[in-house]
């Protein structure tokens, strides 16, 4: 509850709490529940209609030019006051603007007795429909537009990547070039000419320090690649009609609210009682029912109304039953009831959209970044191998050659020059990378499409060296802190800090990744997240987003036993 106010608050004071989403999604319920027929007698259902529609557009006239007005104001809290004040205003008056739309067309007004409760009545209910469009609007505003920057963040990651992989193939040709050029010149080479030799000595360094200038790039990557915008806004269209179970009680809460105050004032006690028994009870039951495993994902919506449907009849069978209200008035229900189902079901099932395409969108993100690093790893593998063969075996056998004092050494040295010349061309495998080799290359691959400060202190350092298995837990935390960041920080600039601890029960690792940015409402790191495991939290300071987390990092073993795997988190 204290995040829902919390969620609550910033919108208000935000600048979007008047939107489109105000004006579409109150019309039905200007129309209906809160329309002008309280003093009708049937004969003027068309007349009130209308002047439901009426009072609906001079609503929707005066918030419009409130809600411009409060985007220009720069203070937070003079936003919301007069956000606040147009609400209430507007809300409180409106039975007073039926009553006289109602004189206009000749229709029948509310009896005076009822206006001090139809104001309290309208505030009430306008409040909480205007807060819960605007926190539905604002929700879907975010994972739309956070979906847009990680939408980005994986394109840019597929360029970087196709861009490893030709480099990849690049050296692997290059290989192929040099083994097919040294090879032809070997097979000519005389070992009794020593300048020959010497030449061809010559080359063969040119050719390793040209190798070892492919694996410092491949290492580098990019040089001084500008930071990619990726704070993209996404389309402005909304997902397909896709239709969910939304939250337990939502529909008895939603229905409680837009017609409690009217059951209040109309209701005989033992009816009123029953009622909200009846719709209590039969909300608890059907959110139960309609969550069973024996019922098909994809049929429970369709249950779910049917149930609505039949609540609704029961409820407006018992009130007709109890006497006292209008026919028309207690069969309201009926189709009134699956219709906030249905609308609940389509702002569920939007959120739940948008967050599956998030969730989407950070796999494929983490998917090129492992690509990425993998294309790299091969690049820089291929070169360091023929560097290394370069200037150590052949190197070696063109020294030998030279020395040889017997034609039966030159021979053989000649021999072992052709064979470590034929291996140039073999493909290496990337061994795995020690110590804080992959927690730099991953900073480096992100500084490529964000803005990133980072730093590992000397002491960190250190301890990623001796412990197997640090790097990869503090690899995991830095990468979800860097989505996060591009998801919701208000400039794409990122800060990461990795600092070594002392406590009484060892060695920890410190690990923030700090941007600028608010925490959108209901923002929590998913409890089955690898780094929800490692411990890290997720929190606001100040006007930045901060993901910490605070590693235990197991003592370095004897060479005879294995490494413990990566310890407990706080």
């Amino acid at each position: 509850m204290t995040r829902l106010v919390e969620a609550w608050w910033s919108v208000l004071h935000g600048r979007r709490f008047l939107s489109a989403w105000s004006l579409w999604g109150s019309l039905p319920v200007a129309v209906t529940v809160m329309g002008a027929y309280l003093g009708a007698d049937g004969a003027h259902a068309g007349a009130l209609l209308v002047v439901s529609v009426a009072s609906w557009g001079i609503a929707a006239a005066v918030l419009l030019p409130v809600a411009r007005l409060a985007a220009r104001c720069e203070r937070p809290v003079v936003r919301a006051a007069v956000v606040a004040l147009a609400v209430t205003v507007l809300a409180g008056t409106r039975p007073l603007l039926l009553d006289a739309l109602c004189g206009a067309v000749g229709a029948p007004a509310a009896s005076p007795e009822w206006l001090p409760f139809r104001i309290a009545t309208n505030i009430a209910v306008w409040w909480a429909l205007l807060s819960a469009l605007a926190l539905l609007g604002e929700t879907v505003r975010v994972r739309r537009v956070a979906n847009g920057r990680l939408a980005a963040l994986a394109a840019e990651f597929a360029s970087i990547e196709r861009e490893g992989a030709e480099r990849a193939r690049g050296v692997q040709r290059l290989a192929e070039e040099c083994r097919d050029a040294l090879a032809s010149e070997a097979a000519t080479l005389d070992p009794e000419q020593g300048e020959a030799v010497v030449r061809f000595s010559q080359r063969v360094r040119q050719w390793s320090h040209r190798f070892a200038h492919e694996a410092e790039a491949a290492r580098i990557g990019r040089p001084d690649p500008p930071p990619a915008e990726v704070a993209l806004r996404g389309s402005g269209r909304l997902p397909g009609a896709r239709l969910r179970v939304p939250p337990v009680g939502a529909v008895s809460v939603l229905w409680a609210v837009l017609v409690l105050p009217y059951a209040v004032r109309e209701l005989p006690p033992a009816i009123f009682a029953v009622s909200c028994a009846l719709l209590v009870g039969g909300g608890i039951a059907i959110d139960g029912w309609v969550r069973r495993r024996r019922i098909r994902a994809v049929n429970r919506v369709a249950v779910l109304l049917t149930l609505w449907s039949a609540a609704g009849a029961g409820l407006a069978l018992l009130v007709q039953l109890g006497g006292g209200v209008p026919p028309r008035y207690a069969w309201i229900s009926v189709p009134a009831l699956p219709l906030v189902a249905l609308v609940l079901c389509r702002c569920s099932g939007l959120v739940h959209g948008w967050a599956l395409d998030g969730r989407r969108l950070e796999a494929v993100v983490r998917e090129r970044q492992r690509s990425l690093a993998a294309a790299n790893a091969e690049a820089r593998a291929v070169a360091e191998l023929a560097s290394r063969r370069l200037h150590g075996e052949i190197q070696a056998a063109c020294v030998r050659l030279l020395a040889a004092d017997r034609p039966g050494h030159a021979e053989a040295s000649l021999r072992e020059l052709r064979e470590a010349i034929a291996q140039l061309g073999a493909a290496a495998v990337p061994a795995p990378r020690p110590g804080a080799a992959p927690l730099d290359a991953l900073l480096h691959d992100w500084a490529c499409v964000v803005s990133l400060e980072h730093e590992i202190s000397p002491e960190a350092r250190e301890l990623l060296e001796s412990a197997p298995g640090a790097a990869a837990g503090a690899a995991e935390v830095v990468t979800e802190g860097l989505v996060n960041a591009v998801k919701h920080a208000a400039a794409p600039e990122v800060r990461v800090a990795v600092t070594r601890a002392q406590t009484g029960a060892g060695a920890r690792l410190d690990i923030e990744v700090v941007s600028a940015g608010i925490l959108p409402a209901g923002a929590a790191l998913r409890g089955n997240a690898p780094v929800a495991l490692l411990g890290a939290e997720l929190t606001q300071r100040s006007g930045d987003v901060v993901l910490r987390a605070s590693l235990a990092v197991p003592a370095v073993v004897p060479a005879a036993h294995s490494a413990e795997p990566l310890g407990g988190t706080r």
